[in-house]
């Protein structure tokens, strides 16, 4: 690796540390079709908040509960995935990097 590659790759990796830093920061919020759950994650795929709507939280209706959260959930996810994908397309050029992120 010449000198002028070894730049380019040690600012590839302080521009990733800086989208990483604000993926931190950045919320992602998905909800339920009803509005009964609603989950903030963050861009590094970290739940950040769980909000369930009360008047939905009925002992004999728990199981719909349970799938509701766990939907929504993964919805959050997914959301947190594609952001972080599109963010680090603006480092990597659209190469897919084994191993990053």
């Amino acid at each position: 690796m010449d000198t002028q590659q070894m730049k380019q790759a040690m600012e590839m990796v302080s521009k990733m540390k800086k989208i990483q830093k604000e993926l931190e920061k950045t919320p992602v919020n998905a909800e339920s079709g009803k509005g009964e759950v609603k989950i903030v994650a963050n861009g590094v795929q970290k739940i950040e908040s769980i909000k369930i709507d009360p008047q939905f939280v009925r002992l004999d209706k728990i199981e719909d509960l349970e799938k509701n959260l766990l939907k929504t959930i993964n919805k959050a996810l997914e959301e947190s995935q594609k952001l972080q994908a599109d963010r680090m397309k603006e480092v990597t050029g659209g190469m897919h990097i084994p191993g990053l992120f």
